[in-house]
This record gives structure tokens, C-alpha cells and sequence, in this order.
């Protein structure tokens, strides 16, 4: 982003607003708000995204958050993915980005409805961590003082427990 300010000449005036952890599939829980409103007091004139598709998944949403900050003068661009949001061919680039986004973003969700749905067809709760077994092991290493070992309570040669994951 800032490789794309600096060859711009755009002066960075803030730091990153960052949705990390949030979807990109709703924007009630992210801070475009925050961004409508810095844009509404002209605290800044171009807003500088990562790449399109960090800004939102889902196609109408997004081009109307885009069109409102639009609306208020604000130039919107991606810095991996920069289009000319001011013109028509412009504006297609930046809705197909936005569309394949959207795309891919319910390619992911039906994947995991299917894949919970299959799990309930078989009696299996929606998600499922491998058990973990305790292999008795033919020999023990020697106690050392201030080395914890963890044992089998009820074995006379304190069996180590060892914890793997089933495959």
C-alpha cells in the first residue's frame, strides 16, 4: 500500500485501519463506518486498499459502500490490484474483482454446508478433533531431578504417557 502511495505521490496520513479476524462477507461488524464518517469530515481524499477483495465479499454491499465514498469525493483504490475507479472500464475491473470475490467467498461457505451436512447425515457432530491415544512404551527414561515425567498411575514401571494424534 504504501509502495503504491509513494508512487502516487499520495501523502499517508494514518495508519492501516485493519478488520483482521472479521468477514469480509458482512459489514456490520467491520469499520467501514468509521471510514464512511472519516471520509463525510474530508479527513482524507483517497482511501488505499491491500486488494479488492479485502474490502468486501459480497458484490452489492461493496459497491455501495464504493459508490457512498465516492459519493463524498473520496478516490478508492487497491494497491495489488490498482484500476481507475473514474472510468467506465475502471469501474468494470473493480466490480469483477469484487464479483469473483463473492464468488469464491460462497464457493467456501457451500463447501462447509455440505461438509456439515454430511456430518450430520452420519450422526457426527459439525466438527470433529482426532481422539488422542496413550501408548505404553517399553521403556521409561530415568528420572532426573527437576525433569517432570508424566506416568500411568497405576503402572509399577511408570509407563511415560505420550500423547500422538490418530491418522
Amino acid at each position: 500500500m504504501l509502495s503504491l502511495a509513494r508512487s502516487e505521490n499520495i501523502d499517508v496520513i494514518a495508519e492501516p485501519i485493519m478488520d483482521l479476524g472479521e468477514s469480509g462477507r458482512q459489514f456490520e461488524e467491520r469499520r467501514i463506518e468509521e471510514i464512511k464518517q472519516m471520509a463525510r469530515d474530508k479527513q482524507f481524499d483517497v482511501l488505499i486498499l491491500w486488494i479488492w477483495s479485502r474490502f468486501g465479499r459480497t458484490l452489492r454491499e461493496s459497491l455501495q459502500h464504493l459508490d457512498t465514498l465516492m459519493d463524498y469525493g473520496v478516490e478508492v483504490r487497491a494497491a495489488k490490484e490498482d484500476f481507475d475507479g473514474k472510468t467506465t472500464i475502471g469501474r468494470f475491473a473493480i466490480a469483477q474483482m469484487l464479483n469473483i470475490a463473492e464468488l469464491e467467498s460462497n464457493q467456501k461457505a457451500d463447501s462447509w454446508r455440505d461438509t456439515f451436512e454430511r456430518r450430520r447425515n452420519k450422526g457426527l457432530p459439525p466438527l470433529q478433533s482426532r481422539p488422542v491415544r496413550v501408548l505404553p512404551l517399553r521403556s521409561c527414561p530415568k528420572w532426573e531431578f527437576g525433569k517432570k515425567l508424566e506416568t500411568y498411575p497405576k503402572c509399577r514401571n511408570g509407563i511415560l504417557k505420550d500423547r500422538f494424534r490418530m491418522s
